[in-house]
């Protein structure tokens, strides 16, 4: 399975954040209590053994300093949407460790006309939690929304440039015209904001309507949103990474 992509932010995000600060304070609390001589003991070898033998799965609980009211990508709107939204859908494409851009739902593009033209082509082994393939249909439906102003994601919008507009020759090839060269297209592509939606979700909503419940590609899937603001997501045991 790839490794799961840097996509929910350019910086650390709040929970790799806490992850990374509680190793340290967890390291340095060691550090502190332990003498410098003290040998290995055969508790902490078997202590080494359990974790190394720690089961994937689970229920994973957390709390979050923002709220995430909206789950429609290009309206997250905030911090805490984002966490989740990122876990809910795929994008074209990723970053790697070291922030370079790399293939994710796109297995390889092409930029032409001073970057006013970009295709893209799509993996073929792709599918929406609602069993639907994803293809290039649903990459030139789901740009066309951002573009569309009903869809009131100017922030999103303007970064993404100015879309000409877009054709899908093929299932698998996409083809995005932008009025004005965009060279940096591919360094938003990455983001949450352009996570691919279902085609059959996009036939429900009309102009304008916020998404309540996503349905995208992405290594987990929506299940449910309480009313005080609790929301479930489950794993998606199809997804790429």
């Amino acid at each position: 399975m790839a490794s799961r992509r840097s996509h929910r932010s350019s910086e650390l995000n709040r929970r790799e954040f806490l992850k990374l600060t509680g190793t340290v304070a967890a390291a340095a609390a060691l550090a502190a209590c332990t003498p410098a001589t003290t040998a290995p003991t055969a508790s902490a070898g078997a202590s080494a053994a359990a974790t190394a033998a720690a089961k994937r799965g689970g229920t994973l609980t957390w709390t979050q300093a923002l709220d995430n009211v909206i789950l429609d990508p290009p309206l997250f709107g905030q911090g805490g949407s984002v966490e989740i939204t990122g876990d809910l859908f795929d994008s074209l494409v990723a970053l790697d460790p070291d922030l370079n851009i790399k293939p994710w739902l796109a297995t390889k593009w092409t930029v032409e006309n001073d970057a006013k033209k970009y295709t893209f082509t799509l993996r073929n082994d792709v599918k929406f939690h609602d069993g639907t393939p994803l293809d290039s249909s649903a990459v030139k439906r789901t740009i066309e929304r951002i573009a569309d102003p009903a869809t009131k994601a100017a922030q999103v919008n303007t970064a993404l440039g100015v879309l000409d507009h877009a054709e899908a020759p093929d299932p698998q090839t996409v083809i995005l015209f932008f009025k004005d060269p965009n060279p940096l297209l591919l360094l938003q592509l990455w983001k949450s904001w352009y996570g691919i939606i279902s085609p059959k979700q996009l036939d429900t909503l009309k102009p304008g309507e916020v998404i309540q419940s996503p349905i995208g590609s992405g290594p987990f899937k929506f299940v449910s949103r309480s009313a005080d603001g609790l929301t479930t997501i489950a794993a998606n045991a199809a997804g790429i990474g």
